[in-house]
């Protein structure tokens, strides 16, 4: 990210559960140009999947670019995360240096 203009701030949630979901939809329509969301969020006891959050924040008017990090890069999930609004598809296996151009 240091060869990109202005340092990005880096936010992560989770730590607190599933209860962590109202906060980073908040937060992230107030403060946030570009939100990495996993396709299945695993919190202890609860799975919450990044399609429904998408969803979430489409609701809530966040205007910045979504993206979505998943295991399955398969061509029928790429399609599956377009037509629910993601912007961008990133695989798992792929490394982050890669990832930050396809994002920028």
């Amino acid at each position: 990210l240091e060869k990109y203009p202005g340092k990005p701030d880096v936010v992560t949630y989770g730590s607190a559960g599933v209860k962590d979901v109202d906060l980073f939809i908040q937060d992230s329509v107030k403060n946030s140009d570009i939100v990495i969301l996993d396709h299945h969020l695993d919190f202890p006891g609860s799975l919450v999947s990044g399609l429904d959050v998408l969803k979430q924040l489409q609701q809530a008017n966040f205007g910045g670019l979504a993206c979505i990090r998943s295991g399955n890069s398969a061509p029928e999930e790429i399609a599956l995360y377009k037509d629910a609004g993601f912007h961008c598809a990133l695989g798992k296996e792929q490394p982050v240096s890669e990832a930050i151009p396809i994002i920028a």
